[in-house]
């Protein structure tokens, strides 16, 4: 019997032409699939930077969980790292905020943190074990380092801040180490 007559014969039982039909959608399917487990590698990854902060690190939260007092509709928001040291960190919230939780480039898109006014000028302290306890309840649920100036493309970073940020990452590192 040749392979021909064998796939004919196959081919005859409706069950056999069914799964033969459904193979296209299962390579599409496995696709998708590797695709978003990729993605969801990723963001773990990203996740592990809650560990090690430093200076200009961006850090997606939903924010009303931290403060009881802000807008409860739109709480997800950015909030940049602005100081570290060995039991503290300290950051600034942003202004603008989203009702679900929004991608790192939702959240930058258009240069958004180059905005006068996209964060708060207040300063919030807190704890690096409360800090990382906040992934643990997923209060944090996403991480951007930039890189340069960039996140994804996007600026996020004035020169200046740059700078001030490469100089504290550096002494705090010194220190650490």
């Amino acid at each position: 019997m040749s392979i021909t007559t064998f796939t004919n014969a196959l081919m005859q039982n409706s069950f056999f032409r069914f799964l033969y039909n459904l193979q296209d959608l299962f390579w599409i399917v496995l696709i998708v699939a590797l695709f978003l487990g990729y993605g969801e590698f990723q963001r773990k990854q990203r996740m592990q930077l809650v560990h090690s902060p430093l200076v200009n690190d961006f850090f997606f939260v939903d924010y009303y969980q931290i403060d009881k007092s802000s807008d409860r509709k739109y709480r997800y928001l950015p909030v940049k790292i602005t100081h570290i040291d060995s039991e503290h960190v300290a950051f600034v919230a942003g202004n603008y905020g989203h009702s679900k939780p929004a991608s790192i480039d939702n959240q930058v898109k258009f240069d958004a943190p180059m905005q006068y006014r996209f964060f708060k000028k207040q300063e919030f302290f807190v704890s690096r074990a409360e800090f990382e306890a906040w992934a643990k309840q997923g209060i944090i649920y996403d991480v951007a380092r930039p890189e340069k100036f960039y996140i994804n493309g996007w600026i996020v970073l004035t020169p200046g801040e740059l700078l001030r940020g490469n100089e504290l990452n550096r002494r705090y590192l010194t220190q650490a180490a």
